[in-house]
């Protein structure tokens, strides 16, 4: 499954990209999602992060693994992928990009492939995951307000 989720956000690209890291991580979880920060190394290439995800009575872990970042004079870039994922998922990509647009705005940029066990998770994530991703266009605004001052 594919989810690609863009975002325009009043900032200098300079200023979102210097602002990227644990918090921010964290301002992107909506408060319902049960996430707890267990290590995060940061967003270079062999990072990790480990979460754990509350789901009911049951907590599960999540570890996902930096891949690939790159910082070019208009876009910043990294790849995280699954290592340890939710029960039924196989795989995990997710692609983040923070381009700039011009000297006032940023485009921010989700895009994640999934898989898991068959048809019908792919359609239950895909939702939950939908809902997660589409609170993330406040979040982003609300967290890059709060670091002007």
């Amino acid at each position: 499954m594919k989810l690609k989720f863009t975002n325009e956000v009043p900032f200098p690209f300079e200023f979102v990209v210097s602002h990227i890291g644990k918090d921010m991580f964290l301002a992107m979880n909506p408060p319902w999602s049960g996430v707890d920060v267990q290590r995060f190394d940061g967003i270079k290439a062999s990072d990790e992060v480990h979460l754990s995800i509350h789901m009911g009575p049951w907590s599960v872990p999540w570890i996902s693994k930096i891949v690939f970042s790159e910082l070019k004079e208009l876009e910043f870039s990294f790849i995280d992928i699954g290592v340890k994922m939710l029960p039924g998922m196989k795989s995990w990509h997710h692609h983040h990009v923070f381009r700039k647009i011009d000297e006032h705005k940023t485009l921010i940029i989700d895009d994640v492939q999934f898989t898991s066990t068959n048809l019908a998770t792919d359609l239950f994530f895909y939702n939950i995951m939908s809902i997660q991703f589409l609170y993330r266009k406040y979040a982003y605004r609300k967290f890059l307000e709060g670091c002007k001052s």
